[in-house]
């Protein structure tokens, strides 16, 4: 027998050598990171409009009768511009936090394969990957707090004119349109950095939880839809995508209500997390805490499909 057949080819051990490296490793990282923040970009352009519906509704439900009106009065008021408030800090957002969380999630998958002995990530299974995600989701939530916070301000912004106005105060008083740096400004000249993380306390305990479900509803039903020895097509990833999206903000739209009403609202009328969680749910009923759910269920296909599909093929086209 040829001993050559039991030891790697100088070929195969340049290419182990490359991957060990630092600059194999620089090369991940950087790839990983791109296709995060391409991923991130798509993410945008499919679901901003039913972002912007589901703000609304968690912010200012009692304006609507539901998503559908909330939807088409938005329209009428304030056009398509409207539908797409807050789009520049939600593309910056969503860039920002699929790239840093497709990095680390990189970087998680392989701490997850030697948590779990295996010998690649090849053979990870879905809750392997939903372990890594919820780990990576910790690292995301530092960059993703202050833009979401802007994206939040400016999609309420007509609804929160109107709410100023209700309470006595006169309208020149009241900023008029705002632009992304406007309220960025704003924020950190009346509260400081700290005011940029109003909601942080909510967003750490719902994205580590919240991507374990995303990822393992999109691990789950790509490896579900796929045969085997063959690779996931367009529309079993995008449905797989949509899967993700649906187990994550089914998990945790009660904690992004409350994530919306600490970063919209003013400072004297904030309340500590697990207070205005009950306030709420007192107050409203239980079922308050689900509102606009139906449109961020509905907008998980398209946005997420794009998003896993872009990341995805990014990864592939950079080799």
């Amino acid at each position: 027998m040829d001993s050559n057949n039991n030891n790697p080819s100088s070929d195969q051990r340049a290419v182990t050598d490359l991957d060990s490296s630092g600059f194999g490793y620089a090369a991940r990282l950087i790839k990983d990171t791109i296709s995060g923040a391409a991923a991130g970009a798509a993410c945008v352009i499919a679901g901003q409009p039913l972002d912007t519906v589901k703000v609304k509704m968690q912010t200012f439900s009692h304006l609507y009768r539901g998503s559908l009106q909330c939807f088409l009065q938005t329209f009428k008021n304030e056009g398509l511009r409207g539908l797409y408030a807050g789009s520049s800090p939600a593309f910056l957002t969503n860039v920002a936090e699929n790239s840093v969380l497709f990095m680390s999630y990189g970087r998680c998958l392989n701490a997850t394969k030697y948590i779990f002995n295996k010998d690649s990530i090849e053979e990870l299974q879905p809750i392997h990957r939903a372990t890594a995600g919820s780990m990576a989701a910790v690292v995301a939530t530092l960059v993703i707090c202050p833009t979401e916070l802007v994206k939040c301000r400016l999609q309420a912004q007509a609804q929160l004119t109107e709410k100023l106005l209700g309470e006595g105060i006169p309208e020149s008083q009241i900023p008029k349109k705002m632009s992304s740096l406007k309220v960025l400004s704003t924020v950190t000249r009346d509260e400081g950095i700290r005011g940029l993380y109003r909601g942080y306390s909510s967003m750490l305990i719902r994205d580590p939880g919240g991507y374990f479900f995303f990822f393992f509803g999109y691990e789950f039903t790509r490896k579900a839809l796929t045969p085997k020895d063959s690779q996931p097509g367009v529309l079993a990833t995008m449905f797989a995508g949509g899967m993700g999206g649906a187990a994550l903000w089914t998990v945790i739209y009660p904690l992004d209500l409350v994530k919306s009403r600490q970063q919209v609202f003013a400072k004297a009328e904030q309340r500590g997390f697990v207070r205005m969680l009950i306030d709420i749910a007192r107050s409203e009923g239980f079922t308050s805490l689900y509102r606009g759910l139906s449109p961020t269920i509905i907008r998980s296909f398209p946005a997420n499909g794009a998003l896993f599909l872009t990341y995805e093929y990014t990864k592939k086209l950079l080799g």
